[in-house]
């Protein structure tokens, strides 16, 4: 790419999440794409991506640096990519992930950075 990134990714997921492969793809895959997208047009081009399941939870944080600030319309988050018909699902669709397991989906930003927050509970079972 040319590009010099300061990056941190650390997974620790068990065996038996509940989650489907494609939904834990969609997960870890979408924000992680985006973080990199993201990262190329700031002039700090750092990105972070955190996984794991403690107590009781599957957490998911990705942090990222921007050249151009995050849009939203009416609260929702709105691709910046020139085709927007064929992008700007992925936040929904990971709201909808979480939500069907009873977790949330959130994310956040200020003048540096750019946060996105997963949390889904797990049965007690997981990991053991």
């Amino acid at each position: 790419l040319g590009y010099v990134y300061t990056s941190q990714i650390q997974a620790s997921l068990p065996i038996g999440l509940p989650l489907a492969d494609s939904e834990l793809c969609a997960l870890l895959g979408n924000p992680l794409y985006n973080a990199v997208e993201a990262a190329e047009k700031a002039s700090d081009k750092n990105v972070r991506l955190r996984a794991r399941a403690a107590k009781g939870m599957f957490m998911l944080r990705v942090e990222t640096s921007f050249g151009e600030a995050p849009r939203q319309k009416n609260g929702k988050w709105k691709t910046s990519k020139n085709d927007a018909v064929s992008h700007g699902l992925g936040f929904a669709s990971m709201e909808e992930i979480a939500r069907r397991y009873g977790g949330l989906c959130d994310a956040t930003y200020d003048q540096s950075s750019f946060r996105l927050l997963v949390s889904i509970p797990l049965p007690e079972e997981v990991g053991k």
